[in-house]
C-alpha cells in the first residue's frame, strides 16, 4: 500500500468481486457498477449460497445470469494445490498464532474459547497482558486517517469474531471463506482482483492473512536456513529437531518481509488484490486497500501450506513438507527466546494424487469439517 512506480499486469482480465449485500440489498443503496463489464463480475459459491438462504429462486436466476460463480470444486479440477493452500487462508484470517502480531494476545483467547477450555488463570493472564499493551495496538499505516480507520474497524472485526464464537453463526467463517477462495484465485491465476464489500471486515482479515504469511515465511525460512544435512536426516527419518531463536531478530527479519510486500517499490510485473470498501452510512468509497504481489511472490504464495497436510496433493517443495512447532511467549527460562520444533508432516508426496474433486471431498478431512461445520472449530493454537 507504499506507492512507488507503475506496475504491468501480469493478466489484462480484472476479476471483480462482491459481497452477499451487493446481491441482496437495493441498487440504490450500492454504488453504480456500469463502469465493471458483465463478464468481469464474480461471486464465490460461499456469497451464493448466501444469497439462495435471502432470495427467491426468480432472483437467483437474475444473479445467476449476471455474475459468474467461483467454486472450490472447479479449482481443484484445474489444479490440486488448491487444497490446502485455501484451507491455510482461511486458517490464517480465522485463528492464526501469529508470533510478534498485534492480535495475538485476542487470538490466543480465542482459541480458548474455540476449544471451550478458558479457565479462571486464562481469564486473568489475558486480563493482566492487555493492561500491561494498553489493551490494544494502533495499525500502522501512510496516513492517520487511514489509522484511525482501519484501527476501528480491527476493533469492530474483533467484536464480530468474538460474538461468531459464542453463538457459533456461520456469518463470519463465510466472510473468511469468500474472500480466501477470491484472494486464492487471484494468486494462483496471477490476475489483478477487486473484492467489492460493503463491510470494512475484509480490509482487516486481508492485513491479517499477509501478517500470517509473513510470519510463516520468516520462520519457514530461519528454521530451513538452520537445518544440517544430519537434522534433515533426523526429520526425514520421523524424529524432531529443537533449536531456539533470537526473537528480537526474527522480529526485524519479520518486518522487512512484511514491508516488502505492503511496497510496490520495484514492482513491475505484478498483480494486485484490492478491497473496494462502500461505506454505507456516509455513501461513499473508502480509500482502497490493496496489495501488489510479484509473478514470483504470488505463485509462492498460491503454493503455500502452512501448517497443513492434503493427502491428494504434492508437498514435497518449497518446505511444505515441514511441520513447525513454536512456543510463545517465552517463559522464564527463554526470555527474548522463540524456541522451534520442526518435524516432517504426517503425509510427504512428489506428487498429487489423481482423484476428482467429489473423491477429494470425501477424503479430505479438510473438506469435511468445511461440509460438517467443524471449520468453527479451527485454530492454529495447540
Amino acid at each position: 500500500m507504499i506507492r512507488h512506480g507503475k506496475l504491468i499486469r501480469l493478466r489484462p482480465e480484472v476479476l471483480h468481486f462482491f459481497d452477499t449485500n451487493y446481491l441482496i440489498r437495493p441498487e440504490s443503496d450500492l454504488p453504480s457498477l456500469k463502469n465493471v463489464p458483465l463478464k468481469s463480475r464474480w461471486i464465490t459459491e460461499t456469497v451464493r449460497q448466501e444469497a439462495m438462504e435471502r432470495l427467491s429462486g426468480t432472483a437467483m436466476d437474475a444473479i445467476d445470469r449476471s455474475f459468474r460463480t467461483l467454486t472450490f470444486s472447479d479449482l481443484y479440477e484445474e489444479d490440486h494445490r488448491v487444497c490446502p493452500v485455501f484451507y491455510w487462508f482461511v486458517l490464517s484470517m480465522y485463528n492464526p498464532a501469529t508470533v510478534g502480531s498485534a492480535s495475538f494476545l485476542n487470538d490466543w483467547f480465542d482459541s480458548r474459547l474455540i476449544k471451550k477450555a478458558v479457565t479462571q488463570e486464562d481469564r486473568e493472564i489475558y486480563q493482566k497482558l492487555r493492561r500491561q499493551s494498553g489493551g490494544r495496538a494502533a495499525m500502522k499505516t501512510g496516513t492517520a486517517t487511514a489509522s484511525n480507520r482501519l484501527d476501528h474497524m480491527a476493533t469492530r472485526l474483533h467484536k464480530k469474531a468474538r460474538r461468531s464464537l459464542q453463538d457459533k453463526h456461520p456469518s463470519y467463517i463465510r466472510d473468511i471463506k469468500s474472500l480466501s477462495l477470491a484472494l486464492y484465485h487471484s494468486l494462483s491465476s496471477r490476475q489483478n482482483a477487486v473484492y467489492h464489500t460493503t463491510d470494512g471486515d475484509p480490509a482487516i482479515l486481508l492485513l491479517k492473512w499477509l501478517d500470517s504469511m509473513t510470519m510463516w515465511i520468516t520462520l519457514g525460512k530461519n528454521v530451513l536456513s538452520r537445518l544440517a544435512a544430519i537434522d534433515r536426516q533426523t526429520i526425514m527419518g520421523g524424529g524432531r529437531v529443537n533449536m531456539v531463536l533470537d526473537f528480537a531478530e526474527f522480529a526485524r527479519e519479520k518486518s522487512k518481509v512484511l514491508h516488502s510486500m505492503l511496497s510496490d517499490r520495484r514492482k513491475t510485473n505484478a498483480c494486485r488484490f484490492t478491497i473496494k470498501h462502500w461505506n454505507q452510512l456516509e455513501r461513499r468509497l473508502d480509500e482502497d486497500v490493496y496489495l501488489v504481489f510479484e509473478e514470483e511472490i504470488a505463485g509462492w504464495l498460491a503454493n503455500l501450506h502452512g501448517p497443513l497436510s492434503c493427502g491428494g496433493t504434492a508437498n514435497a517443495e518449497v518446505g511444505n513438507w515441514l511441520g513447525l512447532r513454536y512456543h510463545w511467549p517465552p517463559d522464564g527460562a527463554h526470555l527474548g527466546k522463540l524456541r522451534v520444533q520442526a518435524y516432517r508432516k504426517s503425509v510427504v508426496r512428489s506428487q498429487p494424487m489423481a482423484i476428482t474433486a467429489s473423491e477429494h471431498d470425501r477424503r479430505c478431512r479438510y473438506r469435511q469439517d468445511d461440509f460438517n461445520g467443524r471449520i468453527q472449530e479451527w485454530s492454529q493454537f495447540i
